[in-house]
């Protein structure tokens, strides 16, 4: 249980800094959706613990998105650790805002509501620019880039 609960706070400083990312022109904007996808190569240090690995965000044209986590440290492991809506266009730059419904507990993405001792804002603002946008995590401010493909 210990073991799932820092994964879950690992988890949690990542959609954090999804929500938190910010840069760009907030004046370029459209609200028409269409499918977009980001990878951030991950390889930083966030809260102490060295993180590794292929995080990548998809922006699908019905207003969902998915973050899937291919992993390599602190663990190894391959698979969708967050969900929710969005509104904006993703696919141009300029500002979208998104909203987490499920969250990783270490074995299966459930509602944000039935995660105990995770509390995170499900909400937040994202700003595309050159078709990239950087977010940052935990109190280091360690920044994370992701790069539309």
């Amino acid at each position: 249980m210990k073991h799932a609960l820092k994964f879950i706070s690992m988890v949690a400083l990542l959609v954090a800094a999804l929500a938190m990312a910010s840069c760009g022109n907030p004046n370029s904007s459209s609200s028409a959706q269409q499918r977009a996808v980001y990878v951030a190569n991950i390889d930083t240090v966030i809260e102490g613990r060295t993180i590794k690995g292929i995080e990548t965000i998809t922006f699908e044209s019905d207003g969902s998105f998915v973050v899937h986590d291919n992993m390599t440290a602190p663990q190894t492991y391959d698979a969708d650790v967050v969900k929710g809506t969005y509104t904006g266009n993703a696919a141009v730059d300029g500002k979208i805002t998104i909203t987490t419904t499920h969250m990783y507990n270490g074995t299966s993405l459930v509602p944000i509501a039935e995660l105990e001792g995770v509390n995170v804002d499900p909400t937040g603002e994202v700003t595309i620019s050159n078709g990239k946008f950087t977010s940052v995590s935990g109190s280091s401010g360690t920044s994370i880039e992701y790069v539309r493909q």
